[in-house]
């Protein structure tokens, strides 16, 4: 029996970022397997907030404390063969009292102070997993590989017949555009709506929905909108969803846009797929990995590519059907894959 332990402080918040949705699902599968015995450290525990399946196999401590990860959870390492950190925030004097401690890194930073902590966490992590081959590449310690996936109880693909009673109730758009993530440059909001404004009059029917958690001013997006002269009542934007209602949007959805600057792995592009939506990606090295259609491919620094890219999807969507073939990248990309890999080396 493998004992392990992890960092789930985070998970104490309505707006869950792909990190911590790739926590959720990744310790949902890892609970379903034999041998292996689960903890699952939280600072305190808001049952409001944090209900997940996992939680039913597994003890919870919550340890209180307002020195949580860097000092709380030192006296707490040595208890397990493992000790998990999922947040790039690994206990920088763990070393004095473990050996143990393993982190999963998602991405080396955007900000200085993210590329600072996850430096720290490289050098004090026993053994390191990447969640993709770029992140993993750009590490300076070694780090074995494990992927993403999606779940198909939450991500699905809903019928017709019970799709457009949904919508109504949940005020959904009947034709929109669709972007997941959070309202940035980084993201690529800006070059998006401004592909966006190309299109708009062409397709007056057609909105653009975001749903994120905005981190620029608000009014500079809503002053930027203006600017181009986009219709206001066109642009929507969705500060929080459920996962049952993002799958909703998905399903509802032309198609998603997800052309980051910068990215860990990109999250909502199985998601689309697990729903039988496409995706114009943008041509980074983190998103090369899925291997999409060149049609599907866009320089996120290009309107016009970007504006190219959505008139294709929405003037040719029956012959791009027969193109479609999600399966093979699902089946690629699971958590079953990922869990597989990380019980494969977690012990070498």
């Amino acid at each position: 029996m493998i004992k392990i332990a992890f960092d789930c402080s985070r998970l104490n918040t309505i707006n869950k970022s792909g990190t911590h949705r790739f926590l959720v699902s990744f310790l949902n599968e890892l609970s379903k397997r034999e041998g292996v015995e689960l903890t699952y450290y939280f600072n305190y525990l808001d049952k409001n907030l944090v209900n997940f399946p996992f939680l039913k196999k597994g003890k919870v401590i919550e340890l209180k404390t307002s020195m949580y990860t860097q000092l709380g959870l030192l006296k707490e390492l040595g208890k397990y063969d493992y000790f998990v950190f999922p947040w790039q925030t690994v206990p920088v004097l763990s070393f004095i009292t473990s050996g143990n401690v393993v982190s999963i890194i998602h991405d080396i930073g955007y900000t200085n102070k993210t590329r600072f902590f996850t430096f720290l966490t490289q050098i004090f992590s026993k053994k390191i997993f990447a969640v993709s081959k770029s992140t993993s590449t750009s590490l300076f310690r070694k780090s074995n590989l494990i992927t993403e996936g999606v779940d198909s109880n939450i991500f699905y693909k809903i019928k017709d017949s019970e799709l457009l009673e949904l919508r109504n109730k949940h005020n959904i758009p009947s034709k929109f555009i669709l972007s997941v993530g959070r309202i940035e440059d980084r993201k690529n909001v800006f070059n998006n709506l401004k592909a966006f404004s190309l299109i708009s009059k062409l397709y007056p029917a057609v909105k653009y929905c975001f749903i994120g958690k905005f981190e620029v001013d608000e009014e500079i997006i809503y002053s930027y909108i203006s600017s181009l002269g986009i219709n206001r009542d066109q642009i929507v934007f969705k500060n929080y969803v459920d996962d049952a209602t993002l799958n909703l949007y998905l399903n509802s959805c032309e198609f998603l846009v997800f052309t980051s600057k910068d990215e860990g792995f990109g999250l909502p592009v199985l998601e689309a797929y697990s729903v039988g939506k496409w995706v114009i990606l943008s041509k980074i090295q983190q998103l090369a990995e899925f291997k999409l259609s060149a049609k599907q491919i866009v320089n996120y620094d290009s309107p016009r590519e970007i504006a190219d890219a959505m008139v294709n999807f929405l003037s040719n969507k029956a012959a791009l059907k027969k193109e479609f073939n999600p399966k093979k990248i699902l089946e690629i990309h699971s958590w079953k894959n990922s869990v597989d890999l990380f019980l494969e080396n977690l012990q070498k």
